[in-house]
């Protein structure tokens, strides 16, 4: 079992004392939101007074753990999440006791969420053989503003390092960025005048559909609009990989592979998302895509696959989440969409996750434009529902509290698949559909004062339609559902084929 250590530069978070198999920890500090509060894009970063701070701790082994966290307030209720692991807590007086089983990531709330404990527990691996060309980051603090890689790199930000600034990469193949260090992206600043990603946005023509598969291109775009370039960045790449380490503080979407092929994402802890639009792994038009055992927290979608304009009109293909912890700030927390500008989307499977907070909705396929969608399943994933659940709200303007503004969703839905005919991301609806949509093994875990959340699908019209929908053996609380009425599943005239079963 290793411990990481932080530089003494780096902020602690001091509600908690935390010993690991009877050895002090560090608890970093991770800004967070503190409420479900958003506004359209206004540009500018989000105000502080809507976070918060958690901690964080940083593990490696590949044993149970023993974890005692102190704090100095009175705990009524204690719970470790993911539920679904089943971790019991002992103690008394403030002081929690419990053993993690080995790898995962999980969360100590006492009391409710806020100022809650992310406790990451990676495999022990060692520092890979590094070759000429090749970038180290040791123990200690490193400000490497926005580097761009090349063929055949690996970077390895080790146990100990915290790397402040972000990578990129054109057209490049074979890329590796590993190690148990931070990559903290709270240097790059976001105002009116950056754009949030490379999208053309409102649709501006199909002679401009491949525009940013052009390196030279996109860089050019870059420059003129002044991108934000968020954690990590591969366009056009091939065979990348990111595993092991914990991204903080993002300024736009966090990881975003756009026009890849193989792209490993494994590991990979994501944790003080507090901006706006501050997402987790977003695919743009991407094949052969895995993402697995990963914990993602969010101020907007956790993982989402998208359809950008500008990249080629490419499908979105091929693409595998598997055991990760979602906690999703606001937004969706395992998603397809809103923006669906591709030829198709195909081949997706979300499955063996726990999504153990959310917003809006946990498990969402959104169609915004013209893609023809199909064979996508969500399977084996875990959804919980509190109590301390607070109320979904959009903010008119600056000015506006949290408490003034009207409640959009008290809690978050389950599942759904949904037409919007706004035109707002690209391309308009062409008559495409979707089809073999598949929701099987859905847990709901919940307080048993909370309802039974929606499951909802809405068609936009005959030609665009959603057919031949599955949910199979959806439970609550250890009951299965078979009627539509217990299992809150609504849908309208341009849905066809749906089974609860």
């Amino acid at each position: 079992m290793k411990l990481v250590s932080l530089p003494a530069s780096e902020a602690r978070f001091e509600r908690f004392t935390v010993t690991v198999n009877g050895l002090p920890a560090d608890v970093a500090a991770a800004r967070v939101s503190a409420m479900p509060f958003n506004c359209s894009w206004p540009g500018h970063q989000r105000p502080l007074d809507q976070t918060e701070l958690s901690g964080f701790v940083l593990i490696q082994s590949d044993d149970p753990v023993e974890i005692c966290a102190a704090v100095q307030e009175s705990v009524d209720e204690v719970c470790v999440r993911p539920l679904s692991r089943k971790i019991a807590v002992s103690g008394e007086s403030g002081t929690m006791r419990f053993t993690l089983p080995g790898p995962g990531q999980y969360v100590l709330e006492p009391n409710d969420h806020h100022g809650a404990l992310h406790i990451f527990v990676a495999p022990e691996t060692e520092v890979p053989a590094l070759k000429q060309g090749d970038l180290y980051y040791g123990a200690g603090v490193h400000d490497i503003g926005i580097v761009e890689l090349q063929d055949d790199q690996t970077v390895v930000i080790d146990a100990g390092a915290v790397v402040y600034g972000g990578f990129a990469a054109y057209g490049k193949k074979n890329i590796t960025i590993t190690g148990h260090g931070i990559l903290d992206g709270s240097k790059e600043k976001r105002t009116s005048d950056t754009r949030l990603v490379n999208a053309l946005g409102i649709w501006e023509g199909r002679e401009e559909a491949s525009l940013f598969l052009d390196n030279d291109k996109l860089r050019a775009y870059e420059a003129e609009h002044k991108t934000l370039n968020g954690l990590i960045r591969f366009n056009n790449c091939k065979n990348c990989t990111v595993e092991h380490i914990t991204c903080r503080d993002s300024s736009t979407f966090a990881i975003v592979p756009a026009a890849c092929d193989n792209v490993l994402i494994d590991d990979v802890k994501l944790i003080g998302m507090w901006r706006y639009n501050s997402d987790g792994v977003d695919v743009f038009n991407s094949s052969n895509v895995v993402i697995r055992n990963s914990f993602l927290r969010n101020f907007d979608d956790c993982v989402v696959i998208k359809g950008m304009c500008g990249w080629g009109h490419r499908c979105n293909e091929n693409i595998l989440t598997e055991n990760c912890v979602i906690w999703c700030d606001w937004g969706r927390g395992l998603e397809i969409g809103a923006e669906t500008n591709a030829a198709e989307y195909r081949n997706l499977l979300f499955r063996n996750c726990d999504v153990i907070h959310g917003t809006w909705l946990h498990l969402d396929v959104q169609h915004h434009n013209d893609a023809y969608i199909h064979d996508v399943v969500f399977d084996d994933i875990r959804c919980e529902y509190t109590k301390h659940q607070q109320p979904l709200k959009f903010q008119d303007n600056d000015a506006q509290t949290y408490e003034e503004a009207k409640t959009t969703f008290v809690q978050p839905g389950l599942l759904g698949a949904f037409y919007f005919n706004v035109g707002l991301y690209g391309a308009p609806h062409n008559g495409e559909k979707m089809s073999r949509i598949r929701f099987t093994n859905i847990q709901v875990l919940s307080d048993e004062e909370v309802p039974m959340p929606t499951c909802r699908f809405t068609g936009l019209s005959e030609a665009c339609h959603i057919e031949d929908v599955v949910i199979e053996n959806l439970t609550r609380n250890g009951v299965h559902l078979t009627d539509a009425a217990a299992a809150n599943l609504e849908y309208n005239e341009f849905v066809s084929g749906v089974e609860l079963k």
